[in-house]
């Protein structure tokens, strides 16, 4: 639990990702995470973020972390987020973790890439016909 103040609560709308909840990332690699938040109130100096019950991540490091210390209308932090790789897990697992402080769980879906493309590959075919326009 943290000790930040109780009446300050996140929803949607207020708490933007830059990779959104929800998405597919990648087995095996790494990316960053920017998230603002943007309360009805000032965020008290006291306020604190931090990172628990990680799943399908081999690593997670905030690297920005909130400024309270400016009184700002949002406050933006920055996350280096590294999903496990395939020894660990498959196409369509979910992985998540919780953003402590604000008690909110971030869950993505992990994803194999296609070896000669840049996207996720989450239908197999046997075959692909093409027919050619005449």
């Amino acid at each position: 639990m943290s000790d930040n103040d109780p009446n300050i609560i996140f929803t949607e709308k207020n708490l933007n990702l830059s990779v959104k909840n929800g998405a597919d990332v990648s087995i095996g690699h790494q990316f960053y995470l920017d998230i603002t938040l943007t309360p009805q109130i000032a965020l008290p100096e006291s306020f604190n973020v931090k990172i628990k019950d990680s799943i399908g991540f081999e690593h997670i490091k905030i690297i920005k972390h909130i400024n309270t210390q400016v009184d700002n209308k949002s406050y933006n932090m920055r996350l280096l987020c590294i999903v496990n790789g395939a020894d660990s897990l498959n196409s369509g697992d979910k992985i998540s973790f919780t953003l402590t402080g604000i008690e909110k769980e971030i869950s993505y879906y992990a994803k194999n890439l296609v070896k000669s493309s840049i996207q996720f590959n989450s239908i197999q075919f046997n075959s692909i016909q093409f027919n050619k326009i005449k």
